[in-house]
């Protein structure tokens, strides 16, 4: 055997291990500088050309993210996982500001990012197979992580050490576990990182804290004797004060209510700010700064407290803002009031997920679209306050006012209009569009009655609450809409017949071909709009891969009144400077059929994934240097730029699913995909699955575009998920159910609706209903009925084939299961020939099988070869019996459809490539030639180079680089080595090529050491010289006894 002994850095040489076993993957240790065991694997593989692939990998890599020391362990294991030595000397204080917790020294931060090399050490506890984690100062999360789930993404937490009279700090983390790309495939990579982040992208510099969470000041002079082990300044108070209790000191620290209003703070949050204890010294929030541009994790002070958050500007003249929840995702405003300055501090938080991580940026709120805005149309002061809430604002008349609300987390929102010097007092809210009840308003000093409308609007993403003294008032946006003076600034109009988009591999082969027809494009732009219409008549997509069951990948379900596939309508707003506004978006989609098979999905995978790589590869090289806690998005303005839809509409559509399982095939055995879908098996076909996507209307929706993009990819993830159903559904070994209940429920509608349509027209036309719907109830309940048999038992014989054990057999006969009959003859026929071929096979596997196995492998292979033949004895003539009703189910299936519309095919055949493998321009002479080779007896000539072909009607003479073909419809009628060739000879009927050996096609023919290949005569010379030309470029040894030969 071939063993091999592996070392890492920080790690001793490994025990030799064999890599020539037999087993897909065995253990090998590593230990430590502390005899720590790294448990790696090693996969073997043994292609079918004898070469042996040994990967040796780790299961997992640990990637942190957290900017701080992570240690990991297994569950319920005393010693921490091997590798850890020089992370476990490192100290971190995080006692006091959290900006000195993350380490300016890059050698530490390099090791920190370090990834760790992991693996579970071998235990017959499967509760121990969890990842167990322990942060900075932290204790050890003792629930352990599960790194089972491959995609999935969570959060956990971990407390502080306990110490006396100090706040309990607790660490919030995401952990994300993914599978690597390329050839990492089998590794999993576990990133750990900070739940929540925290940027500052206002001009200023904030000031954050947990609500409730304090601290105690100590004097100079004044030891702490660690008292109050709570950190929460109402616990002295019940000790001391006397004179209030606990829960009220409580209520005063974090009640809601507790807000500030203009112009002085009120009383509680006074207190809130300071409080000063007799006796006990003074207690102080724990707050921290947040400079401009800044960006730093946060984690809970206080684990015991509220988990919510406020903020204000670092002047101490500003207020706190009222509490949000990170956990909220989201846009939403909040209010930071001053204590002299009238107008108030409005900061946008945007809360967006990333990963497993919450990025909870401030911005300043935008001044053009704020998210209220108070228009006071009236020649009255209006007060306006938040309902429950002291603090309030004075609208002067003609005013236009920016409004959020002190407390955004409360709810309901509603906001208290009072009409200066009046009893006038009305709550309505802000987000309910349209028009409210009017309010009237008494006159004084003999004036009349007033009579005040009230109507809440959209002006773009503002709600605006417009209040007036005539009904009659246009709004804003209409007038903004309003387009008589909208001139004409520029019109475009494009038009193309279509567009092919060949998509080629590293092989190289064709693997895909994308063509659009008939692409339409309309723009306009003005000085107020910029209208865009785009339409795209027809799309396919085509698998290029030969021996396909699909070579059509993509195509619309256009009826015969449909000429337009895809419709893009939108109208974008040009007076707005800081947002995207649209007033109208719509897409209108036809329905898709989608057909996969194994193989070009595959190959279309593995074509991603080297483009992917080939960009992270580019885009590393730009930063070598990756930062912390920046989302990936978040470095482009695309992220934060807000969009606004007056008008948001995506139209359903329906999309029809199939995919087959191609067995027998060699793939690669780093291809992930791959592999995954080899172990499927015939358990993932699927039979033109009906789903249906769902459609999306949003009534005004305003938010960032990375938010509008998540919007969107979650409504379709979830739109989709719904629709999983009828993909089981349609699966071939329940026999398809979903598409026999279709089809039979349109065959019985349309019986009794065609007749009732008709009727309507008069008696003939009846007549004709009664025809049309007794045909579609025939054939949709033949073609539902024998669909489903066939499925059935043709799943069945897949999976009884298997049993015989002779791979042999099995590969012919997925060969032949590849044919498709066209009618119910042809499929009779093919059932016939199967069923004969399994009791062939199995009668002459009895004695062949012993014999080819103990050639291969001796007495081992005799025993192997004795046991298939006496299964094969049982299995195969089942098999036949089985292929039998399936290929003449599958006739009759094919018979019910045989004058529907007509199977789409290619649009053209795969690209030519030649030995040199050069990309050059499209030949269709050359392609169709490489077709005819490769497609020839299922395949059997693929490893050959194409070189010339000559088509005679329904025949065709093909040369390849080792031999020259006779083919009729598609069929080897004879070939023979271009080596054995001894000359051609040319006469007015055609060409004669002449042997050095003899030769037959079949049993029944008499060997001859010549073949005659009719062709017109005004052809014969043309051939014949091309046929010399390509024997002369291929350098074969008798070319001049060829030439000659005449």
């Amino acid at each position: 055997p071939l063993a091999i002994q592996i070392q890492l850095p920080g790690f001793r040489y490994s025990p030799p291990a064999d890599i020539t076993s037999s087993d897909f993957a065995t253990y090998i240790e590593l230990l430590d500088a502390d005899d720590h065991i790294l448990p790696l694997r090693i996969a073997n593989h043994l292609d079918a050309l004898g070469r042996r692939r040994v990967s040796i990998y780790a299961t997992h890599w640990l990637v942190n993210k957290t900017g701080l020391r992570l240690l990991y362990k297994q569950l319920y294991y005393e010693s921490i996982a091997a590798g850890q030595r020089s992370l476990e000397q490192l100290t971190i204080d995080t006692s006091g500001d959290p900006h000195n917790w993350y380490r300016d020294d890059l050698g530490e931060q390099a090791l920190i990012r370090q990834p760790l090399l992991f693996d579970f050490v071998r235990t017959f506890d499967l509760r121990a197979n969890k990842l167990s984690v322990k942060i900075a100062n932290s204790t050890w999360y003792s629930k352990g992580i599960s790194l089972e789930a491959e995609g999935a993404t969570g959060t956990f937490e971990i407390s502080d050490e306990y110490v006396r009279g100090q706040p309990t700090r607790s660490y919030q983390l995401g952990v994300s576990v993914t599978r690597g790309s390329g050839k990492l495939w089998r590794t999993k990579i576990v990133t750990f990182t900070p739940q929540f982040v925290l940027i500052n992208e206002t001009p200023h510099c904030l000031v954050y804290y947990q609500q409730g969470a304090y601290r105690r000041k100590i004097s100079a002079n004044e030891e702490d004797d660690g008292e109050y082990s709570t950190g929460d300044p109402s616990a002295p108070l019940l000790a001391n004060s006397g004179s209030a209790s606990r829960g009220s000191m409580r209520s005063l620290a974090s009640s809601p209510l507790s807000r500030p209003s203009m112009p002085m703070h009120s009383r509680a949050d006074r207190m809130d700010q300071r409080l000063v204890l007799s006796g006990s010294g003074e207690w102080e929030k724990l707050t921290c700064p947040l400079e401009a541009g800044e960006r730093i994790p946060f984690h809970w002070p206080n684990m015991h407290k509220s988990r919510r958050i406020r903020i204000r500007l670092a002047d101490t003249k500003w207020n706190w803002s009222g509490v949000f929840d990170p956990e909220e995702l989201g846009s939403f405003t909040l209010k930071m009031r001053h204590q002299v300055q009238t107008f108030p501090y409005l900061v946008k938080v945007n809360v967006k997920m990333e990963g497993s991580t919450k990025y909870i940026t401030f911005m300043p709120e935008n001044e053009e679209y704020p998210v209220y805005r108070i228009d006071n149309q009236t020649s009255e002061s209006l007060l306006i306050q938040q309902e429950g809430f002291k603090a309030t604002d004075c609208v002067e008349p003609g005013q236009r006012f920016p409004y959020a609300w002190d407390e955004h987390s409360q709810f309901p929102r509603l906001l208290r209009l009072e009409v200066a010097h009046s009893s006038v007092v009305k709550l309505l809210s802000l987000d309910e569009l349209g028009e409210h009840e009017n309010v009237t308003v008494p006159g004084h000093g003999g004036n009349p009655d007033r009579l005040l409308h009230l109507e809440v609007y959209a002006d773009g993403p503002t709600r605006v609450l417009r209040v007036s003294e005539r009904e009659d008032t246009l709004l804003e946006s209409d007038k903004k809409a309003s387009l008589a003076d909208d001139h004409l600034q520029m019109e475009v109009f494009l038009a193309l017949e279509g567009i092919v988009v060949s998509i080629i591999n590293e092989t190289p082969e064709e693997i895909l071909l994308l063509t659009v027809s008939k692409i339409n494009l309309e723009y306009s732009r003005s000085a107020k709009n910029t209208q865009l219409e785009f339409s795209v008549s027809s799309m396919q997509l085509d698998n290029q891969l030969y021996l396909t069951p699909y070579s059509v990948i993509l195509s619309p379900k256009l009826s015969k009144d449909q000429h337009i596939f895809f419709n893009l309508s939108l109208v974008r707003s040009n007076e707005s400077k800081t947002i995207d506004f649209y007033r109208y978006f719509a897409v209108q989609s036809q329905g898709l059929n989608i057909q996969l098979d194994e193989i070009v999905l595959v190959k279309a995978w593995d074509f991603i994934s080297l483009v992917w790589d080939f960009y992270s590869r580019r885009e590393a090289a730009k930063d070598t240097d990756e930062k912390l806690f920046y989302p990936s998005a978040q470095k482009e303005s695309f992220a934060t730029k807000m969009v606004y839809f007056q008008s948001f509409l995506v139209h359903p559509f329906p999309v029809t699913i199939s995919f087959e399982h191609v067995p027998g095939l060699e793939l690669d055995p780093d291809s992930r995909l791959g592999n995954l879908l080899s172990r499927t098996g015939v358990l993932a076909n699927v039979d033109k699955a009906p789903l249906l996507v769902s459609g999306l209307t949003l009534r005004h929706p305003f938010m960032t575009n990375v938010e509008m993009l998540d919007r969107l990819q979650l409504h379709f993830t979830t739109s989709s998920m719904r629709e999983m159903h009828k993909l089981v559904g349609s699966a071939d070994f329940l026999g398809n159910p979903i598409s026999l209940a279709n089809n039979i429920s349109t065959g019985v509608f349309d019986f009794f609706n065609e007749p009732a349509q008709g009727l309507q027209l008069g008696a003939r036309e009846f007549g004709v209903g009664i025809v049309r719907g007794t045909r579609s109830l025939v054939k949709n309940s033949v073609y539902g009925l024998f669909n489903t048999t066939s499925k059935i038992t043709g799943t069945l014989g897949k999976g009884l084939a298997k049993l015989s054990v002779d791979k042999d057999y099995i590969r012919e006969r997925e060969q032949r299961s590849r044919e498709q009959p066209r009618h119910i003859g042809e499929g009779f026929a093919h059932g016939v020939r199967d069923l004969g071929r399994g009791f062939f096979r199995a009668a002459t596997g009895v004695i062949t099988d012993p014999v080819e196995g103990a050639r291969q492998e001796g007495g081992l292979g005799l025993a192997k070869g004795v046991l298939g033949g006496l299964t094969g004895l049982l299995s195969k003539p089942a098999v036949g019996v089985l292929d039998l009703v399936t290929k003449t189910a599958e006739g009759i299936k094919n018979t019910a459809t045989q004058w529907d519309e007509a199977k789409r095919q290619r649009v053209r055949p795969p690209r030519h490539f030649g030995p040199d493998k050069v990309l050059r321009g499209y030949d269709r002479k050359k392609a169709d030639g490489q077709r005819l080779l490769y497609v020839l007896e299922d395949g059997l000539y693929r490893d050959e180079w194409y070189v010339y072909h000559v088509p005679i009607g329904n025949k065709a003479v093909l040369v390849s680089d080792r031999h020259i073909f006779f083919i009729e419809d598609g069929h080897e009628e004879w070939n023979a080595l271009l080596s054995d060739v001894r000359g051609i000879q040319m006469f007015n009927k055609g060409i004669v090529f002449l042997f050095s050996g003899f030769c037959s096609s079949s049993i029944f023919e008499t060997p001859t050491n010549k073949r005659v290949v009719p062709i017109p005569p005004r052809l014969c010379p043309i051939v014949y010289q091309k046929l010399l030309t390509v024997l002369k470029r291929l350098k074969h040894p008798s070319v001049s006894n060829i030439s000659g030969a005449q």
